[in-house]
């Protein structure tokens, strides 16, 4: 059975709307957030635009453009992220 126009709808509102969640929604959502944690958002972040961005190339459609894509492969171990906030991060190996 497919799908009607009001589902398909709804699926693409609720991927533009999980494309728009930032890190720093997600820090907000888990109060009390420890700053050594900090990077824990950014990875969910990033998460959830690689997972649509892979159905989306699934679909043949093109990929949405990250507004702040970031690498977690560092020399040292800091990183800066969104804002002014660094975040000390562990290399991994």
């Amino acid at each position: 059975m497919g799908k009607n126009n009001l589902t398909i709808h709804t699926d693409i509102q609720v991927r533009e709307k999980a494309w728009e969640l930032s890190n720093k929604a997600v820090a907000g959502a888990l109060d009390g957030l420890r700053p050594i944690k900090m990077h824990c958002p950014v990875l969910a972040e990033e998460g959830i635009h690689k997972a649509i961005n892979d159905y989306r190339a699934k679909k043949g459609l093109e990929p949405w453009v990250e507004k702040n894509p970031h690498s977690h492969e560092h020399e040292d171990m800091s990183c800066q992220h969104e804002g002014s906030t660094t975040i000390q991060t562990q290399k991994v190996r």
